[in-house]
């Protein structure tokens, strides 16, 4: 009969010191304010690969500041239709109709990838930054909302009401006027604030907010703004062509395209001693990244600047009188191309930053072993006999 002969465990030790559990480290995150987004497969996929990680973020971003630029400057431009409107200008007010309702619904688009950033730059520098700017971020929220039912009230009075009379239409004008103020007043500032308080940027260390008028002195902050503002109007020019475009072809459409092909043309040349102004503000770090340290980011930036050159001679072309679907259909990709490179290049100021993990130790407890049994081969009588007439063994006993 087989019997089981026990193999005593070792006695247990004392308990061990803390130490790091690799599974805990990786599982604890800081919350996420976006957990219906928690499963998305592309943002997951992207995740995983640094190259693909990147272009998502790179992508998205350039796609949410070309919505946001028209979205900021386009109810502005509505204004001037409506006053060439008042003139006699009816094709003016059809196309500020069309630019009215495509700011709307920019806005509304442009948010989504807004939202998507926010999830992947979470655990990157963005939820340290926010919660420098408490007040500010909840403020902006509101801003937000505020924006959009001024923006959309005046769509609807517009298209309900084209011909109003000189009060009305002056009281009108004030709803795109405070709609365009509103966003390009509050959004740029705190997009540059938390994009340089999440890479350690900024001079002030603590809470932002009693700081946070004091950063528009600032001169990195200043001219990224104006930057952002040059942007908008640029664009929000190539919308209201686009927009004249579409009114062709009935009389005063061609001139509508031309000036907006002006107004992108002025406001592209003044981005050049303003860029300068920014490349100049920047830390020694980022000119070292740029100038050949990194050379995606150096890849970006020198053909971004060949791209603008581009950009500015379609932009002549179409402010000289070239109104034609192509010329202008060419000078929106060429922005599109010069935003997504200028992307590119802003991502590349500063090396990546690695997700914020809190770590915390393992709880401390006593080293334990389960008792480890073996089976013999042998019946124990004849394992006994075995051992006992076993020449050394024998040896020993006596």
């Amino acid at each position: 009969m087989l019997q089981s002969c026990p193999v005593y465990s070792t006695p247990p030790s004392a308990n061990v010191a803390p130490r790091w559990s690799a599974t805990t480290v990786n599982s604890l995150r800081v919350p996420s304010p976006f957990p219906a987004l928690a499963g998305t497969e592309t943002c997951l996929a992207a995740s995983r690969s640094p190259m693909l990680r990147e272009f998502t973020l790179q992508l998205l971003l350039s796609g949410h500041l070309m919505c946001m630029n028209i979205a900021a400057a386009g109810p502005w431009l509505c204004i001037l239709c409506e006053w060439q409107e008042a003139r006699g200008n009816q094709s003016a007010g059809q196309a500020g109709r069309h630019l009215a309702l495509l700011a709307c619904i920019l806005l509304v688009v442009g948010t989504l990838p807004g939202l998507v950033l926010a999830w992947m730059l979470w655990d990157h520098g963005l939820s340290g930054a926010l919660a420098r700017v408490p007040s500010r971020f909840t403020f902006a929220l509101w801003e937000l909302l505020f924006s959009a039912l001024l923006m959309g009230g005046h769509v609807a009075w517009w298209r309900r009401n084209p011909l109003p009379t000189r009060r009305q239409r002056r009281l009108r004008c004030l709803l795109p006027f405070l709609a365009g103020g509103n966003s390009l007043y509050h959004f740029p500032l705190l997009l540059v604030v938390l994009a340089q308080a999440s890479r350690g940027q900024l001079q002030q260390t603590g809470i932002l907010d009693p700081h946070f008028r004091e950063l528009l002195l600032q001169g990195a902050v200043a001219s990224r703004i104006g930057h952002f503002v040059l942007a908008a109007i640029a664009a929000s020019g190539l919308a209201y062509a686009w927009c004249g475009l579409r009114c062709q072809p009935d009389p005063g459409a061609r001139q509508l395209v031309t000036t907006g092909g002006r107004l992108a043309l002025a406001a592209t040349l003044l981005q050049v001693p303003v860029g300068t102004w920014v490349l100049f503000e920047l830390p020694h770090s980022a000119w070292d990244r740029l100038t050949g340290s990194d050379l995606a980011g150096s890849l970006f930036l020198w053909i971004s600047l060949l791209a603008s050159v581009w950009l500015l001679h379609t932009l002549t072309a179409l402010a000289l009188g070239d109104t034609s679907r192509k010329t202008l259909y060419t000078a929106i990709w060429a922005m599109l191309i010069v935003i997504f490179l200028m992307t590119g290049a802003l991502r590349r100021m500063s090396p990546p930053r690695v997700p914020i993990v809190t770590r915390q130790p393992c709880r401390e407890r006593p080293f334990t072993e389960a008792p480890v049994t073996h089976t013999a081969l042998y019946p124990a009588s004849q394992l006994q006999r075995t051992v006992l007439s076993s020449p050394i063994l024998s040896g020993v006993k006596a």
